[in-house]
């Protein structure tokens, strides 16, 4: 029973060297593809209410195509 135990701890632990290499890519793919949410007031369909807000989200990229757009 205790042969299983370690086997098994043995078998889940993940090696480092992988650990950290694929924290790496991770961490470029997360830097490219930065996603930033932001809150914009639009105007509401209800009555007595003049704005609702809206939660929109996008890549860095997005943002800068949309800003190059509203000029």
């Amino acid at each position: 029973m205790i042969n299983l135990f370690f086997a098994v701890l043995f078998v889940a632990v993940p090696d480092a060297t992988e650990t950290s290499a694929e924290t790496e890519a991770g961490e470029r793919v997360q830097e490219e593809e930065e996603v930033i949410c932001r809150r914009r007031l639009i105007p509401s369909e209800r009555v007595g209410q003049r704005f609702r807000r809206q939660e929109i989200c996008m890549t860095r990229e997005e943002w800068e195509a949309e800003r190059l757009r509203r000029r």
